[in-house]
């Protein structure tokens, strides 16, 4: 607590580096959100200063590249990152936080195209066959 919320929540570096994959997991289930190919994690308290020490986090230790957001804050895993990323935190998450590494676009997350006789359709597809 004292090296990470005195006197308002900043990154410990040395901690930062000390995390694993159940940790990622964690922070996913916890601060986590998936978008259709990529997620993000809620890093809106951190400065611009520690949202570099974050990602350089993810290169130095996952081989993950991330960016984010200079606006809002927000840390960003891009689609071509989310499989490395989903590999390492999959074996930790919890069933009822499964949703979060699920994909939800027409394209499944290995790239392959879906099967013809279980097709995704896209809103305009579904609102013509009804």
């Amino acid at each position: 607590r004292q090296r990470w919320y005195t006197p308002k929540k900043r990154i410990n570096k040395e901690d930062l580096y000390k995390i694993e994959p159940l940790g990622l997991a964690i922070w996913y289930m916890d601060d986590g959100h998936k978008l259709n190919y990529g997620a993000t994690l809620c890093t809106n308290c951190f400065s611009i200063e520690e949202l570099e020490i974050i990602q350089q986090m993810f290169i130095d230790k996952f081989n993950i590249q991330t960016h984010f957001s200079e606006k809002t804050h927000v840390t960003y895993i891009p689609s071509k990152e989310f499989s490395k990323f989903k590999k390492l935190i999959e074996p930790y998450i919890i069933p009822s936080m499964q949703y979060k590494t699920k994909c939800h676009s027409k394209t499944p997350l290995n790239g392959e195209t879906p099967k013809k006789d279980n097709p995704v359709l896209n809103l305009q597809e579904i609102e013509e066959n009804v």
